[in-house]
């Protein structure tokens, strides 16, 4: 046992959940703490995931703070949550103060209330600012954003703005921008490292100061958030109260878990799924966040087949028009899933302005049109070839080409629709996108064979 101390850090990483949990029951602590020690942050956090909570927490006990709050920032809310509420409440106490105070706050707000509000109180001064942080709803810039921020005023040197700098290099998250504000500490500016390190010593603040600053609000959601950071390349945007004033700051690493978890959240929208919902949540609220939508895609169901049922004649004097139906269903699909998949993109980025609507569909329309045309006809040489009817492979492509065209236009106006009533666009689309194709392509394509039997022409 005691030679698994002696393994590179790669091996100690690639051990199983059974053989770390082994080694936590029965080696002395400094062994556990040389095998901990090998095993970078990252990786080590990895290894937490995979144990019960109460090993998790004995691990968190284990490591020195500083090193403890490196693994918590890497594990989901949840999981850190669980972990660091194991330890000892003064050593919990010892890793929150390690935590940059956003990643605090996410972390304990997972915590019941009488827990965090111990752990609060025995953490001092970053208790403090955690509890301030908290008081904001957790979507929002409030929520987002490390009151650990360097202003500096209008009238200092970029001397002094420097020396400042240096003296609190260690506790900032970052230290590009620094932000200038007036007495009131309302912001009035910003000024880079790079305009600090060219500007002489004893220039005034004032003189290399850029006044155009963008900032956001307190209350501003999170999506608003990335967005303004994603489309103006910034390491961080500054955060201001109702007042104007300066009150932290959000950075890129931040927006970056906020693009993942409304993408996720989005994903998981799109086929009815609760945005919550993780591949651990309890059961009971897995099954109430599906079972409605599951409801709802079967009535969607009901009524596509009750198309069918109105052919029922028409499939009976021709049953390979059975074989033929799921695919034209099927390709609308796929064509309108393609176009649904691009415009809630392009609403999450802010890519189609409200009252560009209405360009968009008709730009998708073609799109369906265009692809409708191309797929139609090789589908139509296929059936006739197939089936050696002329007019089955004329039915076919013109129903191809309708359902395609419509499904593109619908998947483009489904999401768009869900936006302007105020819904989330990509909130069960795809359930509301398939009765249209379903019911578009039936009735295209039974409709026209129908007419072509009457006709004689199948």
């Amino acid at each position: 046992m005691e030679s698994d101390t002696h393994l590179d850090h790669e091996e100690l990483a690639s051990l199983t959940a059974e053989a770390w949990s082994d080694h936590l029951a029965t080696l002395p602590a400094d062994e556990v703490r040389a095998m901990l020690a090998q095993v970078e942050p990252d990786r080590l956090a990895e290894v937490v995931r995979m144990l019960d909570e109460e090993t998790a927490g004995r691990v968190i006990g284990l490591l020195p703070p500083e090193r403890a709050a490196a693994v918590l920032s890497h594990l989901p809310d949840e999981t850190a949550a669980a972990a660091l509420g194991r330890p000892a409440l003064q050593r919990a106490a010892e890793v929150v103060q390690e935590l940059d105070p956003d990643d605090a706050a996410d972390i304990v707000a997972e915590m019941d209330g009488r827990q965090r509000d111990a752990l609060l109180e025995a953490s001092g001064d970053a208790g403090d600012v955690i509890e301030e942080l908290l008081y904001y709803p957790e979507d929002t810039a409030g929520g987002l954003m490390t009151p650990e921020v360097l202003s500096v005023r209008r009238q200092w040197t970029v001397g002094e703005a420097i020396d400042a700098i240096r003296r609190r290099a260690m506790e900032l998250e970052q230290i590009y921008y620094t932000y200038v504000v007036d007495r009131d500490d309302v912001l009035i500016g910003v000024v880079t490292m790079r305009d600090l390190i060219l500007a002489p010593t004893i220039a005034l603040i004032d003189d290399v100061t850029k006044p155009e600053v963008v900032s956001v609000s307190v209350d501003t959601d999170q999506e608003e958030v990335a967005e303004v950071i994603s489309r103006l390349n910034l390491l961080a945007v500054p955060v201001v109260d109702h007042e104007g004033r300066l009150v932290g700051i959000v950075t890129v690493d931040d927006v970056i878990d906020v693009i993942q978890e409304e993408a996720s959240e989005d994903i998981q929208r799109l086929v009815g799924a609760g945005a919550d919902e993780r591949i651990d949540s309890p059961f009971l609220y897995a099954l109430r966040m599906r079972f409605p939508w599951l409801l709802v895609n079967l009535a969607t169901a009901f009524a596509a087949a009750s198309v069918v049922g109105l052919f029922e004649s028409t499939i009976a004097k021709l049953t390979i028009l059975a074989v033929y139906m799921p695919i034209v269903a099927g390709q609308g699909g796929n064509t309108g899933a393609q176009t649904m998949a691009v415009v809630i993109r392009g609403l999450a980025l802010g890519e189609i302005p409200v009252g560009q609507g209405r360009r968009v569909i008709l730009r998708e329309l073609g799109l369906g049109l265009a692809n409708g045309l191309a797929v139609g006809l090789f589908t139509a040489a296929i059936a006739q070839l197939v089936s050696g009817r002329p007019g089955l492979g004329m039915v076919i492509g013109a129903a191809m080409v309708l359902n395609m065209a419509l499904a593109c236009a619908f998947g483009a106006l489904i999401p768009l629709g869900l936006r302007r009533a105020g819904f989330d666009p990509a909130q069960a689309s795809s359930i509301f996108l398939t009765t249209v194709t379903d019911i578009v392509g039936f009735t295209a394509f039974l409709g026209l064979a129908t007419t072509a039997l009457r006709l004689g022409w199948i």
